[in-house]
């Protein structure tokens, strides 16, 4: 007899969710500072290289200052901009990995998981995070989470999830009796 799946089937449940956490801000800093040396060194080239009194050097400094000014604002605002909305969300049923607002992301079902592995640098170790690596039987490249606090404890917590998924998908199966009449008419 046919069964409909969907009525067996009860809602999505929300396990977890998992923002990035704040080390993925000292990229941003990083770059603040790199920039401003940067910025500074052009400055003082500017004028060491042009005539003191010049409308070159009066020029040559709006137009650093203009394109560092706009550079700085376009990439702060994105590295932010995607930092603050990366998130992960983990239910009984799938796992959604956003990046940013516009950009689609991953939704990973459970029984789609192959391997969930982390990776950690010497300096996330000292501040308990590191990178989540979602394998999946339907993608070459792994789904990656950054910055992810408490990441051994989250990957046993997808394994644990994923094991209960296909506990669910193969319970019906066994239970229902038809794997008897299979085996008989084959």
């Amino acid at each position: 007899m046919f069964t409909n799946r969907a009525a067996t089937h009860s809602p999505e449940v929300l396990v977890a969710e998992v923002r990035r956490n704040e080390l993925g801000l000292v990229g941003i800093v990083v770059r603040l500072v790199v920039i401003a040396a940067l910025a500074g060194a052009a400055w003082a080239a500017i004028d060491a290289w042009f005539p003191a009194k010049s409308v070159w050097v009066t020029g040559a400094k709006w137009s650093l200052a203009a394109i560092v000014s706009v550079f700085l604002l376009v990439s702060v605002v994105r590295r932010f901009a995607g930092w603050s909305n990366a998130k992960l969300e983990l239910t009984d049923h799938r796992i959604r990995i956003r990046y940013r607002i516009r950009k689609a992301g991953w939704d990973i079902p459970l029984l789609t998981i192959v391997d969930v592995t982390h990776q950690s640098g010497p300096i996330q170790r000292i501040f308990g995070v590191g990178v989540l690596q979602v394998q999946t039987s339907f993608a070459p490249l792994p789904a990656l989470m950054l910055d992810v606090a408490d990441v051994e404890k989250l990957r046993q917590e997808i394994m644990a999830l994923r094991a209960q998924a296909w506990e669910r998908h193969v319970r019906p199966a066994t239970s229902s009796g038809t794997s008897g009449d299979l085996r008989a008419a084959s």
